[in-house]
């Protein structure tokens, strides 16, 4: 057999013209063809990371706070469907699925705040107007009563009148009550028509569901403000939910400083 240096020279010069990069693949038909670098799909870790958060955002829908999730989610699979000039990267499709779950529960989040926030809102306007109503008619161990949690109430069958005005431990608080603003109320009953002054504020403090509402007297009797703060409370095992008086005074303004020094 006569040697080709000729032949080998000219295999050497066109495998230098492939680069270093190319890489031999196996075909059916063809035997071995040459896949270069420009032809493999890149890898991008950040659509599935993408992906994973998208199924985490379900927490948006558990709490309002955890919004932060779905928005990390639809910020990271914009950097995975940057724009690529070679072939489509694998991680991509995980990336737009990962959106589409991160957007999907992100708006059911929102929803469903929005909605609680006016159901809440509304049933806090509801009640606190009756009990101004209760204020006025001088029922001080009632309106007391409201001011506690569910639990710590008087059983239905008991006597508040009874407790209230007989218990020497709890007779301060009644005639401080008594005396106060619930007296000016019962004075102006029926002459007055509050309002609200500003739409109900809802809002989480501690885990607990408040409620402010500040009222005014749309008359002109009454020229303070009235702030009335609820608190609303589940149900819990035997409890019903309801809500509970937290505060009951006229507005006040609060110190503000707007600077530390």
């Amino acid at each position: 057999m006569s040697s080709n240096p000729e032949g080998r020279q000219d295999g050497r010069s066109e495998a230098s013209s492939l680069g270093s990069a190319a890489i031999p693949r196996m075909g059916a038909e063809a035997g071995f063809e040459v896949v270069r670098d420009e032809e493999l799909a890149p890898l991008r870790l950040s659509g599935f990371v993408c992906f994973l958060m998208g199924l985490l955002s379900f927490v948006a829908t558990v709490a309002y706070p955890m919004m932060i999730i779905p928005m990390i989610a639809i910020t990271i699979g914009c950097i995975a469907l940057r724009r690529s000039d070679g072939p489509t990267p694998v991680g991509t499709r995980a990336a737009m699925l990962g959106m589409l779950l991160a957007s999907g529960f992100g708006a059911c989040g929102i929803a469903i705040h929005h909605l609680k926030q006016r159901t809440l809102g509304r049933q806090a306007e509801h009640f606190a107007r009756q009990y101004i109503q209760l204020a006025e008619t001088g029922d001080v161990p009632l309106s007391l009563e409201l001011q506690k949690h569910s639990k710590n109430r008087q059983m239905k069958e008991a006597d508040i009148d009874a407790v209230y005005f007989t218990d020497e431990a709890i007779q301060e608080r009644v005639e401080e009550f008594s005396t106060g603003l619930i007296s000016q109320l019962q004075q102006t009953a029926g002459t007055t028509q509050w309002e609200l002054a500003k739409p109900v504020r809802v809002y989480q403090q501690y885990g607990n569901e408040k409620a402010d509402t500040l009222w005014e007297d749309a008359t002109g009797t009454i020229k303070q403000t009235l702030e009335i703060q609820m608190q609303w409370n589940p149900s819990r095992d035997e409890d019903t939910a309801d809500w509970q008086v937290s505060l009951f005074q006229w507005y006040r303004e609060r110190i503000v400083a707007p600077t530390v020094l």
